[in-house]
């Protein structure tokens, strides 16, 4: 059975005050925003993906390090900031390759576990065992193929303001074209979704059994170092929110801690047939392709690459009443709005600040609406994101419309009016 349509929306507890959402901040390094990455973060820096065609068996000896289109780090993953964090399972990207010959794009990625060295006496993520035995996580990848007529509009949500297997991510900054999501244990996908007749909601155009997208996975990983920050369990360890973005943080390679890569690191490769992607062989030469790969849980984002920091911008808030041991990262409103990795091509505009999206007005903003936070003339999940980040101090009020941004009509703007539009966008209450 698909996920999409049964995963449903996991509400913020309303008993969350302003006290409890801090700003994204480290120490002399300011507010946390994916300009800021510690360096150990890259995107394009070994270069666009080699033009090399790979055999997708689970074996990773076709690739290279010349190949890696985004760089990550271990352990930067929700669970850690939690002061129970190691409730959760790990959900860590590492690594993102990329390759292309006549007839596919190529990707590979690494993930790891380093919860062997972390906090080894919590044995239940240990006792898991690998993503692909037990577990039955989305994987996204979102795909900019520079089809500017092809664009899927409104940040990618749907006309009703929800999101793809209802997994609460909009994307802004890139463009997207075309969506990849299958689960992690393989028994799911992969879908392929592009835009509707309008142009402007994601529709399915591929299952599984006509995508032509191949997908394996196997133990260990090509990167000799697994490099993240030491520790775990929230501030009493010294994980504190934008510590990723703090050079000063405890980055440790944790190979050197006594970490099992050959048992705990794992991969997956795919190969994605251009045809499925509606382009060719000229196309992905002459403009290249964008890609940005999503790994999430619950009803959210948990880790992406490129890393973008809305995947931890609510990570030490507990989830609702009935999951507080989990990281509210597990069901909040994620826009991604970092640059896309790029392959074949290097893209000559990496931030874009007009994507080509057929439901921006051009010309006249439209008229205030209530719960419209970032005034695009709706009212969906990207506003409560809207309103989470201008209380977490990642949004200035010039990102934002405080008036349609106060919901409750009290005179601020918190956390309340952004569980509010997520009631809202459930249709459990009207505004």
């Amino acid at each position: 059975m698909k996920r999409k349509g049964i995963l449903s929306l996991i509400l913020a507890s309303t008993v969350m005050s302003t006290a409890c959402v801090g700003a994204l901040s480290v120490n002399a390094a300011g507010t946390a925003s994916n300009d800021k990455l510690a360096s150990q973060y890259s995107t394009n820096k070994a270069g666009v993906g080699a033009n090399k065609t790979i055999t997708v068996d689970g074996d990773i000896s076709d690739w290279d390090s010349s190949m890696i289109i985004a760089q990550g780090a271990a352990n930067d993953d929700p669970r850690v900031y939690r002061d129970n964090s190691m409730y959760e399972l790990p959900d860590d990207l590492y690594t993102l390759y990329g390759a292309y010959d006549d007839e596919n794009l190529y990707l590979m990625w690494e993930m790891t576990n380093v919860q062997d060295v972390v906090a080894p006496n919590d044995d239940y993520p240990l006792s898991q065992g690998v993503l692909w035995q037990t577990q039955e996580y989305p994987i996204m990848i979102a795909v900019d193929t520079g089809d500017s007529s092809s664009v899927i509009g409104n940040n990618c949500l749907t006309s009703a303001g929800g999101s793809l297997w209802n997994l609460n991510l909009s994307f802004a900054n890139n463009n997207v074209n075309k969506f990849i999501l299958f689960n992690t244990k393989g028994g799911n996908g992969p879908y392929v979704y592009g835009g509707d007749s309008s142009g402007v909601n994601p529709k399915e155009i591929y299952t599984a059994a006509t995508s032509g997208i191949s997908v394996k996975y196997g133990l260990g990983i090509k990167s000799t170092s697994v490099i993240g920050i030491n520790g775990a369990y929230g501030a009493n360890n010294n994980r504190v929110l934008g510590d990723m973005c703090n050079e000063s943080a405890a980055w440790v390679d944790f190979n050197t801690k006594g970490h099992s890569s050959s048992t705990m690191d794992f991969h997956y490769e795919v190969s994605i047939p251009y045809k499925t992607l509606g382009i060719t062989a000229s196309d992905v030469k002459s403009r290249g392709l964008g890609v940005m790969l999503i790994a999430t849980m619950g009803a959210s984002g948990m880790d992406c690459l490129p890393y973008d920091v809305a995947m931890n911008d609510n990570a030490n808030l507990p989830d609702t009443a009935s999951q507080e041991n989990n990281s509210y990262e597990k069901s909040d409103a994620d826009e991604i709005t970092a640059a896309f990795a790029r392959v074949a091509v290097e893209n000559p505009d990496p931030f874009p600040t007009t994507p080509t999206n057929p439901t921006t007005p051009t010309t006249t903003k439209p008229a205030a609406i209530l719960g419209d936070a970032n005034s695009d003339g709706q009212v969906n999940i990207i506003d409560a994101s809207t309103i989470q980040k201008y209380v977490a101090k990642m949004y200035n009020e010039s990102q934002i419309d405080l008036e349609a941004a106060d919901v409750d009509k009290n005179g601020s703007v918190n956390v309340k009016d952004a569980t509010k539009i997520q009631k809202y966008v459930s249709g459990l209450e009207s505004l």
